[in-house]
């Protein structure tokens, strides 16, 4: 059978794999594998990576030689699991990738489409991790690299991009203008958008983020908790989970901070499509307004009977460092963000006892440490070169010998 292109919010499908919306109701097209896939996920040992999974992933693109984004760690959080009374607590750690996010692994897709399709411009729309992730698989291909960013991003990004060759562009405006823009320029330019025209593409690297939690964690988990921007990596690892563990039982949960939470606002109001609003959070790399993905992931959790919760934006810094002292994996607000929100539904009962729960941190704290110095309470002191006046300042808790 043939590999399809349809769209996640009508019956609307073609056979045209270069359609990136649906012309019926412009709703968001998933890439779909025409012959039922292999449900076993587990590792092709002669690949590195994400591309283990390529039996599983769109066949119609060009691996990239000696690019491989993923296999990331899976750490055990037992004092999290302690803290929130359940079995076990685990780590997905997506910052040990290439360029520090789980950005690597869409782009690692869209690239190996748009080398199938011979583009040598790339570009993206991005609150920071997609443009650094682009530009640097770029500099290594030597293909161009194009991102439009909001003007109010995180410089570290910025700087982080433009040191890789990438071409930046800043709009004044929301991520939301960002991407309006974009899609005008789309249709204006031959390269290959990885968030828009390349995105049935794209998103499907999302997918190998679950497939690998099943094959490090060698069991199934049965709650995944992951943060919500768009919707399309929340979304995606549920809809990973049913095309390898048909009829699953796994929770899938989302998080947002209160200051651009349509998806929690919609899940909660217990509507179908989110409301856009206006982002204002200092959440950055999640401060999407109108999510393309947002009606799939209300369906993932729905029909998971996971929940999706937003966050109060003034407790981000203790987010931080609540993952970094019980795991240490230092966050940047997407994964504050999803450490709160996995204590917020262990507080209002989500978890059962014998719960094995995955936390998904998409990013390095690095990347933009506003939130890191802020998660440090107390005012760093000096003392003279002294060792009891050391001791003294340490509260006389080290053994003298």
């Amino acid at each position: 059978m043939t590999n399809l292109i349809c769209c996640t919010q009508c019956s609307y499908s073609t056979d045209d794999l270069q359609s990136y919306y649906c012309p019926l109701c412009w709703g968001p097209v998933r890439y779909q594998i025409g012959k039922q896939a292999s449900q076993n996920i587990h590792a092709d040992s002669g690949s590195q990576g994400l591309w283990r999974y390529a039996h599983l992933l769109p066949q119609e693109i060009d691996i990239p030689d000696d690019f491989n984004p993923g296999w990331t760690p899976l750490t055990s959080a037992p004092g999290l699991a302690e803290r929130w009374g359940v079995k076990e607590v685990w780590v997905k750690d997506e910052t040990a990738n290439p360029t520090h996010s789980f950005k690597d692994r869409v782009v690692a897709l869209a690239l190996a489409r748009a080398l199938y399709l011979g583009q040598d411009t790339l570009a993206c729309t991005s609150t920071g991790n997609l443009g650094h992730a682009l530009s640097a698989a770029c500099a290594r291909l030597g293909l161009r690299a194009v991102i439009l960013v909001p003007e109010s991003i995180e410089k570290a990004k910025i700087s982080a991009a433009r040191a890789l060759g990438g071409e930046i562009v800043a709009i004044r405006g929301s991520y939301d203008d960002v991407n309006r823009t974009a899609h005008q320029l789309a249709d204006q330019t031959d390269w290959g958008w990885v968030n828009m025209t390349l995105r049935p593409f794209y998103a499907e690297g999302s997918k190998t983020v679950f497939w690998e939690i099943l094959d490090q964690l060698g069991e199934t988990p049965t709650d995944v908790v992951a943060p919500a921007a768009s919707g399309s990596l929340y979304s995606k690892l549920a809809a990973a989970a049913d095309q390898s563990r048909p009829g699953h039982s796994i929770r899938f949960h989302a998080a947002q901070a209160e200051g651009c939470s349509p998806i929690a606002q919609a899940f909660i109001s217990g509507e179908d499509h989110p409301r856009p609003v206006r982002p204002e959070s200092r959440a950055h790399s999640l401060a999407i307004g109108n999510p393309a993905d947002g009606a799939n992931a209300l369906r993932a959790a729905r029909q998971s009977g996971g929940q999706i919760v937003s966050v109060p934006e003034e407790f981000l810094p203790q987010g931080v460092g609540l993952l970094g002292k019980h795991s240490g994996v230092l966050t940047e607000s997407a994964g504050a963000v999803t450490t709160l929100g996995a204590e917020h539904l262990a507080r209002k009962g989500a978890f059962d006892a014998d719960s094995r729960v995955v936390l998904v941190i998409t990013g390095d704290g690095l990347k933009g440490t506003d939130l890191v110095e802020d998660s440090v309470a107390k005012e760093l002191k000096s003392v003279p070169a002294d060792p009891h006046q050391v001791l003294s300042l340490l509260d006389n808790t080290a053994v003298v010998l």
